[in-house]
């Protein structure tokens, strides 16, 4: 779940999933399996709803992933426009064990209302 959500542009944003489930039931085993995957979207460029107009620009968005409290993955990537989506890693579950893997994956996200 999403327990702190960033509405002023300065961070940070929490997601906590508590009780992962093992990925291999997704489908496959281990690293075979469906991962759960992170992301970033970066959701407005500007203050243009808000009346101002005003440009906000590149905005470095950093992800750490904590597992037992421990973080095990980090990693940073400059966002420059409304709706630039950076697919960051996936996270292989299994018997209470993580893999990360790296994807550092760039595209632009398309709402679906569009």
């Amino acid at each position: 779940g999403l327990t702190i959500d960033d509405t002023n542009g300065q961070g940070p944003e929490i997601i906590v999933l508590a009780n992962p489930q093992n990925t291999s039931s997704f489908g496959g085993s281990g690293v075979d399996g469906a991962p759960y995957t992170v992301g970033v979207h970066y959701y407005r460029s500007s203050l243009s709803a808000f009346g101002t107009g005003q440009a906000l620009g590149l905005s470095t968005a950093t992800v750490r992933i904590f597992v037992y409290g421990e973080v095990i993955y980090e990693a940073s990537q400059a966002l420059n426009e409304t709706n630039d989506f950076w697919e960051v890693a996936h996270i292989f579950w299994d018997d209470g064990r993580a893999t990360v893997v790296r994807r550092d994956v760039m595209s632009v996200f398309v709402p679906s209302n569009q």
